[in-house]
């Protein structure tokens, strides 16, 4: 607490709320942590005035008395302070307290149950978020902001204050019966692994793509988000080359955020195999942000041959903080790199499986807990949805948007155009 006082006293805020948070975590003896202690310590109102009237006017200094007496007050008003002095920045701070290097991010307010349970540090830092790296073992935290393209932080900017105040997001579909094919490699009687390098039917899948985008642009979609393993490399690439030429011919594509699935790829900085989304920037095409899948899944007797990623995304934007996923990501040991970590406000998910019923238990946790928004753009493999005996279906298997509710897909509206609201700064 005495390096907390320092740090205060010397107008460093940012660093006194990341060692605040350092502190509210260590286990105490017998049980719990300082946090629990602090919430436990009672009211004290003229250490909470002295406080409040110090992060107001400068005066008088915070005691180490008060400091130690209501912690969570200080916790609170140095979280306003700081959102007060950034405005409308979106850039994130790095810090390493006791060789642990971790983030301090901007966010928003939010009803989330992690902000309203009063034993959770977030309860009382509304404003911004603290994420550790390494996330897990063996993954890292990938935090980002869009500083190296302002003129797309002016366009987010500008969807941001629209009174309208919501997002029009766009989720692609092929309803062609073509399927991914690959280099399968036997492992034993039952299972092969397979590196899929494109669809039965490539060339169609380009002209659909091309079809899609261009009635996402007449719709006025600023995220259009693609399935999993639907769009080769090949293929992406040459949409990409073509919002560039768009873009040099003056007709400028008007889709801000483009997410054109994912798929097996060769990575040449590591000299692997990836199954990888890339957000792009509609405008001219260009490579915003990726995402690696963490870890293969197995379709029928097939099993996904990459090598799993080892980091996840959290990008900082004037609309929200986004995150990219690829299907079984959100519902298996990974989830709770969104749910616990990273906590972003969208969540953006390619996805290719016959049942989405755990992606959606997933995005609506993740909704009460952070109201994150979950975008799933689900490529089914089956012909038709696969229907229980008891006439159940395997969910919303071409796709959702869950917020406070579940939005299901329509898959005869290619691509399916809906607003979702933005949240409230």
């Amino acid at each position: 607490m005495e390096q907390v006082s320092e740090l205060i006293a010397g107008r460093e805020y940012k660093c006194a709320l990341v060692r605040l948070w350092h502190l509210a975590g260590q286990a105490v003896a017998g049980g719990g942590t300082r946090l629990d202690q602090w919430f436990e310590s009672g009211r004290n109102e003229l250490a909470t005035q002295r406080i409040e009237e110090y992060f107001l006017f400068g005066q008088p200094s915070i005691g180490l008395t008060d400091l130690r007496a209501r912690p969570t007050d200080v916790i609170r008003c140095l979280d306003q302070r700081l959102a007060e002095e950034r405005k409308k920045s979106v850039r994130s701070a790095t810090f390493e307290v006791d060789r642990q290097r971790c983030f301090l991010v901007p966010c928003s307010p939010h009803g989330g149950f992690e902000q309203q349970q009063p034993v959770r540090f977030a309860a009382y830092m509304r404003h911004h978020r603290i994420i550790a790296d390494p996330l897990l073992p063996g993954v890292r935290a990938v935090i980002r902001d869009l500083a190296g393209f302002p003129a797309l932080q002016q366009e987010l900017q500008v969807i941001a204050e629209d009174p309208r105040q919501a997002l029009v997001v766009g989720l692609g579909l092929f309803n062609d019966g073509h399927r991914p094919e690959g280099d399968c490699r036997p492992v034993d009687d039952d299972r092969q692994t397979v590196f899929f390098r494109g669809t039965s039917g490539d060339a169609e899948r380009l002209a659909s793509a091309r079809e899609q985008i261009d009635a996402a642009e007449a719709a006025g979609v600023e995220v259009l988000l693609f399935p999993e393993l639907t769009l080769s490399p090949a293929n992406q690439q040459a949409l990409a080359d073509e919002l560039l030429q768009r873009w040099q011919r003056g007709r400028a594509c008007r889709i801000p955020l483009l997410i054109l699935g994912s798929f097996h790829c060769q990575d040449a900085d590591f000299d692997c195999r990836r199954n990888r989304a890339q957000l792009l920037w509609g405008r001219d095409g260009s490579t915003l942000a990726t995402h690696d899948k963490l870890s293969p899944a197995t379709l029928g007797g097939l099993t996904e041959s990459f090598t799993p990623g080892n980091a996840a995304l959290f990008l900082s934007t004037a609309i929200g903080n986004l995150s990219l996923a690829v299907c079984k990501d959100i519902i298996d040991d990974y989830a709770d790199l969104w749910l616990k970590k990273l906590g972003p406000d969208w969540l953006l998910v390619a996805s290719l499986s016959d049942s989405a019923r755990e992606h959606v238990a997933f995005s609506r946790e993740i909704w009460n807990r952070h109201r994150c928004v979950s975008i799933v753009a689900n490529q089914p493999l089956a012909a038709q949805p696969p229907v229980a005996s008891d006439g159940s279906t395997s969910g919303p298997v071409y796709g959702y948007i869950r917020m406070a509710e579940l939005m299901e897909r329509d898959p005869t509206r290619n691509p399916w155009v809906c607003e979702v609201p933005l949240r409230s700064p």
